[in-house]
């Protein structure tokens, strides 16, 4: 990972995830676009329940995941161009970091604490800085700590 990957991620990747107070980022998607039933619903009920948290609706219309985010940032839909070119990171690095985030196929590429931190995030905020932890973490080791194998 190079410094100008580095700078991606903090200066414009970080940011979007925390837009919104996290309503934009849900890790169950990858790109979403709300569509008129989802508006009317959140119109309705106050939100749409994503990644076990219930988020308002953002003024974009749109929610999306690391990858998703990054795919929104650059236009980049290619996840081997995301690995290589804006994060630095090899294919399974990406896998780990976003596919097998959740653990619930009882492995996980993202660093143990920070899946117990995710599972007891209570706020679409609170899941958001989760994953800007996970993306510190990323940087601070060159993304040593995914493992898409699940011995971290």
């Amino acid at each position: 990972m190079n410094a100008k990957q580095r700078k991606f991620i903090e200066k414009k990747l970080i940011p979007f995830i925390l837009r919104e107070k996290g309503n934009g980022f849900v890790m169950e998607n990858w790109v979403r676009r709300l569509d008129a039933g989802d508006k009317q619903y959140i119109a309705d009920y106050g939100g749409l329940e994503f990644d076990y948290v219930m988020h308002a609706r953002p003024a974009c219309d749109t929610m999306a995941c690391i990858g998703g985010s990054i795919q929104c940032l650059t236009r980049i839909k290619s996840k081997r161009r995301m690995a290589k070119e804006v994060l630095g990171l090899t294919a399974d690095q990406v896998d780990g970091l976003f596919y097998n985030w959740s653990g619930e196929d009882g492995r996980t590429g993202w660093p143990k604490d920070l899946v117990i931190l995710w599972d007891d995030a209570k706020t679409p905020l609170q899941k958001a800085r989760v994953a800007v932890k996970v993306l510190r973490r990323v940087i601070k080791t060159n993304g040593a700590c995914l493992n898409p194998e699940g011995d971290n």
